[in-house]
């Protein structure tokens, strides 16, 4: 690079020469030397701006140096968080890998294992119980006058346990409403028909259609009974 001096020097030697020349020069001759002296200005000018654009381009450099060193600073550091996230998803993915293989093994296990399940079909046969419901038994006397048509009564038995005689039985609420109260009375007899004693039983809010166990007992050794209907409301 030249010295901006030494460029000056130049332009005013050059200045001194011109004016120094003889009068009796051309018209010519003075056009080219105003040419030149022309030429050299703007060669002064020219290498003035390149000067200072030279002094000046170091400190834009500098700034320019700083900032992409900040920027190769950040990609260095983007570059190491994402080799980083990288490796890891390399090694979930290994493990995803493993686990999937194990359970493919488990299933062909199942698969070659398979159960087979047989169901066994048992037929059972019910037997069906009838029941025969008989009226009295054997020493029994069962009267139902005036109310055959609200009550039904069978399968009439007389036991003895413990010093008692007890008359058992079934009866039904034949009446198709409930019975509030009905009462039902049982004499005892000895073998010769005397009269032994005399009990009741009874049952309350009788349901239609129900059926009622009653048992009508009495401290006595009876051979036989009588059980009859005493009262239904």
């Amino acid at each position: 690079m030249v010295p901006a001096s030494a460029v000056t020097a130049i332009t005013l030697a050059e200045l001194s020469r011109a004016s120094s020349r003889p009068h009796t020069q051309t018209a010519g001759r003075r056009r080219r030397v105003t040419g030149r002296i022309f030429l050299s200005v703007t060669l002064v000018a020219s290498v003035a701006s390149a000067l200072f654009l030279g002094f000046t381009r170091p400190a834009d450099l500098s700034s320019r140096v700083i900032a992409l060193e900040g920027q190769l600073v950040s990609a260095r550091a983007d570059l190491f968080a994402t080799a980083g996230r990288a490796a890891t998803l390399d090694i979930q993915g290994a493990q995803l890998n493993e686990q999937v293989s194990k359970l493919m093994h488990q299933l062909k296990a199942l698969r070659a294992a398979k159960v087979h399940t047989v169901v066994k079909t048992k037929t059972v046969t019910e037997t069906q119980t009838v029941t025969r419901w008989v009226p009295s038994g054997e020493g029994i006397s069962v009267e139902v006058t005036g109310f055959a048509d609200l009550i039904g009564i069978h399968d009439v038995q007389l036991t003895h346990s413990y010093g008692y005689t007890d008359v058992i039985g079934i009866a039904t609420n034949k009446s198709g409403r409930t019975i509030a109260y009905a009462q039902l009375g049982c004499t005892f007899l000895d073998a010769n028909g005397n009269v032994l004693a005399n009990e009741i039983t009874n049952k309350q809010n009788w349901a239609p259609g129900a059926t009622w166990g009653f048992v009508c007992s009495g401290q006595t050794d009876a051979a036989a009974a009588i059980l009859r209907v005493d009262e239904m409301s």
